[in-house]
């Protein structure tokens, strides 16, 4: 009788165990699961509003300071106008003249053209400088290719065109501005006074951009460039 009584009670232990062990492996584990992947969803809801928080901030200071931005980009637009007069340019002129002290000769204009930005503007030196001497060797101890690269080079206006530094319309597209040229011719008491002049046409409200100027005998030839936007 004692030994179906502990076998009894041995059987009512082990079933005890198993429930528990069910219990914890069905319930308690899942739940601890659970909570785990909550609070990590809790944490990264919190990192996110901090974000966004962040970037509510940020748009409020920004529109604290969108009348001084819209103010500098109407000034901008002066600089490139969606006009073509020229009485500002005109105007600017006339006072580079006041301010130098010197003599408008003549002022000529070229049509409007499409503007192209110059190519090659991020070329490394060290790397150009070896690449144009790089053929410059090659004709030297090669004579036989001097009579082909002659032929080769008789007068490609492709070729020149792609070489010259300046992005053809078909590498850059459409263009948003278009450029003028201007010819302006003074006469100039000196070299301080021709400095003078060409330092005042970048002083007005307009973007003037000098790119030659050529004093000789007196008479300063200065060509710049103006723009125009084509798109508003």
């Amino acid at each position: 009788m004692n030994g179906n009584r502990q076998l009894v009670n041995l059987v009512g232990l082990l079933l005890v165990v198993a429930i528990l062990v069910a219990g914890v492996a069905l319930v308690a584990l899942p739940m601890y699961a659970q909570s785990r992947t909550i609070d990590a969803n809790t944490v990264a809801v919190e990192q996110t509003n901090a974000i966004y928080e962040a970037q509510i901030t940020q748009l409020a200071a920004a529109d604290e300071e969108i009348d001084a931005v819209d103010a500098d980009l109407a000034t901008l637009r002066t600089a490139i106008p969606a006009n073509t007069s020229l009485d500002d340019v005109f105007e600017i002129i006339a006072a580079a003249s006041t301010r130098a002290d010197v003599t408008i000769s003549t002022i000529k204009v070229v049509d409007p053209e499409q503007w192209a930005p110059r190519a090659g503007v991020d070329t490394d030196p060290e790397a150009a400088a070896a690449a144009e001497a790089a053929p410059d060797a090659d004709a030297a101890t090669d004579p036989a290719t001097d009579d082909g690269s002659a032929e080769g080079t008789g007068g490609s206006a492709t070729d020149e065109a792609a070489t010259d530094g300046t992005a053809t319309e078909e590498q850059v597209g459409p263009q948003p501005q278009q450029q003028l040229t201007v010819t302006i011719e003074v006469e100039v008491a000196d070299a301080e006074a021709a400095m003078t002049f060409v330092d005042a046409l970048g002083r007005g409200k307009r973007l003037i951009a000098p790119i030659d100027a050529t004093l000789d005998d007196g008479t300063l030839t200065v060509t710049v460039l103006t723009f125009i936007r084509t798109e508003d």
